[in-house]
């Protein structure tokens, strides 16, 4: 099962693209775009984004979401755009603890 994963900047194509078996599942929305999979049953469970670039709420919604996903699923995160304007000690905590990083 192949998947890709693609984000552009602004000066190349601003965008944001999770392919999973051919099918692109992003929402290709500004800040962070998630799709979540379960490998139990290879079937993408949830499909979201969150605007922590623009809005302090979503922070709190995208680590809500996060702590639901269930044990044998695996999230793919595509970034598009400003991603860490309201990022705080607590977000990048609990981005760390799942094995995310912001550079």
């Amino acid at each position: 099962m192949p998947i890709v994963i693609k984000c552009g900047s602004y000066q190349h194509g601003d965008f944001a693209s999770i392919i999973v078996s051919g099918k692109d599942y992003c929402c290709n929305k500004p800040g962070i775009n998630m799709v979540v999979m379960d490998f139990l049953k290879f079937k993408v469970t949830e499909i979201t984004s969150f605007d922590t670039g623009h809005d302090k709420v979503a922070v709190e919604q995208m680590i809500d979401s996060i702590h639901m996903v269930n044990v044998g699923a695996i999230a793919f995160l595509a970034t598009r755009g400003e991603v860490n304007y309201f990022m705080t000690g607590n977000t990048i905590q609990t981005n760390t603890i799942i094995s995310l990083d912001y550079i």
